[in-house]
């Protein structure tokens, strides 16, 4: 009797203890995703020049009919968005920021903030997809 009593309090134990240690780390993710998302938007400086435009990104804005106006528009007055932003990116941190165009295309486009000035990687058309042979 005495080993089925010690054999439900040590269940009992275990199970409280991974309840504490679930409670525990799921404060501490939220936490370090509410820094992230701080430090995301502390790193992104909207100022950098020039801009300076990737094959890749002229290409998939001749695709799309998208200007350097509207690409200079969304990077003053779009919202950056963390989650795919990468600030620690390397060699360069890479920022996503979202806005409309002149026509009212709602674009992503992708920022590398790099020492010659801001890097435009790509920029991708949130509700259409685009026949596009970029590469």
């Amino acid at each position: 009797m005495n080993r089925r009593k010690a054999f439900f309090l040590i269940i009992v134990l275990a199970m409280l203890a991974f309840t504490l240690f679930r409670t525990f780390n799921s404060g501490r993710r939220e936490n370090s995703r509410e820094n992230r998302d701080y430090s995301v938007t502390e790193k992104f400086d909207r100022s950098l020049r020039p801009l300076i435009f990737t094959k890749h990104a002229k290409c998939r804005m001749g695709c799309r009919d998208i200007t350097e106006a509207e690409i200079e528009a969304i990077l003053q007055n779009g919202k950056l968005n963390p989650s795919r932003s990468d600030p620690n990116g390397k060699p360069d941190p890479k920022f996503a920021v979202e806005g409309f165009s002149n026509d009212g295309q709602h674009l992503r486009v992708i920022f590398a903030a790099s020492s010659r000035g801001m890097v435009v990687i790509t920029c991708i058309d949130l509700e259409k997809e685009w026949k596009c042979d970029c590469r």
